[in-house]
């Protein structure tokens, strides 16, 4: 009884994970029977909540997931390549009835934008793949724990639902991989020196779905941060700026991949940033200005310039601090 007990509290632990990239499921109840009257009793209960607008987003994403996937089981979508991209960002926050509170933001995207491999397209047309081209990404963007959950879990990767092993990338990774044949509990891998249609699809996945989501969560994070999107000054002091600007910078996938799968990823990210020309590097300025003639006061007034990974004249990034972090 005690390992059973122990068995469901270590449950209670993943519960919160499980929720964010199921399709339909928005509660999740464990039971006990009561000791003394024999009833069926609720004893913990999770739920995912959102808002009116952003369930109406992660429905019509789930639908057309849903119709697309059927029109390639029947033979009415041709190509993988032929699908018409689809993109969805929401909030999901997660809640349990001990008090705990997660607040999410989760980017979902259907469909490639790039050319695949060969070997792709021929095991789709053989019936051989039988994945759809959908990934995610999720990022925490606020935290409530009660008692000893306030440890904080490393980032999983996911086929809908977790599975049992950690990336180190700072954020969930969500994907239709193609898994090992014998527990389904790991991303397939070809032998070495021998390709496979099944690592070129999970390698396109990151290349392409799950690093355009990535992207998109870099883009739009800013906001749930209260960090100011367009160039120009702020009400911000230094202190409260810096500290915003090293919150987001804790998202983007700094640490060395050592994984093959991983390391994919996180150099497909970058590529996009830079061949998006996104305006992503933030730069800091800070200016005083006179406020009061009479007593002769000074206050700071700091700015934010948002720049390209790479640019031309003034938008030309530069770093005064590579010799403390530099590659």
């Amino acid at each position: 009884l005690e390992k059973l007990d122990t068995m469901m509290e270590g449950l209670k632990k993943e519960l919160f994970e499980v929720l964010l990239f199921v399709n339909n499921v928005k509660k999740i109840t464990i039971c006990e029977i009561n000791k003394t009257s024999g009833d069926l009793e609720n004893a913990y209960t999770v739920e995912s909540i959102m808002s009116e607008e952003d369930d109406a987003k992660r429905q019509a994403f789930f639908s057309y997931s849903k119709r697309i996937g059927r029109l390639l089981k029947t033979g009415e979508e041709d190509l993988l390549t032929d699908i018409e991209v689809a993109r969805v960002s929401y909030v999901l926050n997660i809640t349990d009835t001990l008090g705990n509170q997660e607040k999410w933001l989760i980017v979902q995207q259907m469909g490639f934008e790039k050319s695949v491999k060969t070997s792709i397209v021929n095991a789709f047309k053989k019936h051989q793949l039988g994945m759809l081209p959908r990934g995610g990404v999720a990022c925490l963007l606020e935290k409530k724990s009660v008692g000893k959950r306030h440890v904080q879990r490393k980032k999983k990767a996911y086929c809908f639902l977790p599975l049992p092993f950690e990336t180190n990338l700072p954020v969930h990774i969500n994907g239709h991989f193609a898994l090992d044949h014998e527990a389904r509990r790991n991303l397939w891998r070809d032998e070495p020196g021998h390709g496979g249609y099944r690592g070129d699809w999970n390698s396109a996945l990151l290349q392409d779905v799950v690093a355009s989501c990535y992207v998109r969560l870099l883009d739009e994070v800013r906001t749930f941060l209260k960090l100011p999107v367009t160039t120009g000054e702020t009400a911000y002091s230094e202190s409260e700026i810096y500290h915003k600007i090293n919150a987001y910078e804790t998202i983007f996938p700094l640490q060395p991949a050592t994984d093959k799968y991983w390391k994919t990823l996180v150099d497909s990210v970058f590529q996009e940033l830079n061949s998006r020309e996104l305006q992503i590097l933030p730069v800091v300025r800070i200016r005083t200005v006179d406020v009061s003639k009479k007593t002769q006061k000074c206050a700071p007034v700091v700015s934010v310039t948002w720049l390209p990974p790479t640019g031309s004249g003034g938008n030309r990034a530069f770093f005064n601090n590579l010799a403390e972090k530099g590659p």
